[in-house]
């Protein structure tokens, strides 16, 4: 036997090794390798006992269970999950899981709405909000009472019944305004009577006493 013929492990003929061939000279073609290695994955652990010595110069296989349609089909390598192209589509058209953009949860949104941002319609009111400069409802409440309705450009306590034209009615209140480049957070956000937030405006440094026509 010439120096270039192997034995093929598969059906024991002699065949001839190919320059730059990745099979490493162990099997006369892909059909037989597949075969051979698919009668060793059904074999018995007697039989695999014997044949241990084998697995490491053996081209492997892998057997997974397509995600989409349940069959197990042959694939190398072993994160393969879909079997076909056809379940490739399918998967591709199956909305992903997905970090909700205002609130993080992930969730996984309806077929016929798979571009959704958000998890709910209140997390998309607050991205809404957010993006329309608006200070959401929920943001402000929560700012309102971290700091107990209490102004901080005047110390007073503000009324949260009054109207809401009304001088003493509260306000959430940018620290460094929004023409300033502040953002609409709640470290950014104090509480504030309507009039102090008026005379305060766009500045930064804030009048230490006002006084209330109340």
């Amino acid at each position: 036997m010439a120096a270039s013929d192997c034995i093929c492990k598969g059906c024991g003929k002699e065949f001839e090794k190919k320059k730059g061939g990745h099979n490493k000279g162990l099997y006369c073609s892909r059909a037989c390798a597949f075969e051979h290695i698919k009668d060793w994955h059904n074999a018995s652990d007697e039989h695999k006992q014997v044949a241990e010595y084998m697995r490491p110069t053996m081209c492997l296989v892998y057997w997974p269970q397509c995600q989409v349609c349940g069959t197990t089909f042959l694939a190398r390598n072993k994160r393969s999950r879909l079997c076909s192209t056809e379940c490739k589509a399918e998967d591709a058209r199956k909305p992903k899981p997905r970090p909700c953009k205002s609130c993080g949860f992930i969730f996984t949104p309806e077929s016929h709405s798979k571009q959704r941002l958000f998890c709910d319609q209140v997390c998309e009111d607050y991205g809404n909000d957010v993006r329309r400069n608006k200070i959401p409802a929920r943001l402000r409440a929560a700012v309102l009472n971290r700091d107990v309705y209490v102004c901080h450009i005047c110390g007073l306590k503000t009324d949260p019944g009054a109207d809401v034209n009304h001088d003493s009615y509260p306000h959430a209140d940018h620290v460094v305004p929004r023409s300033r480049g502040g953002p609409t957070s709640a470290d950014n956000l104090r509480c504030a009577h309507r009039r102090c937030n008026i005379i305060k405006r766009d500045t930064i440094h804030i009048v230490a006493e006002l006084q209330h026509n109340t």
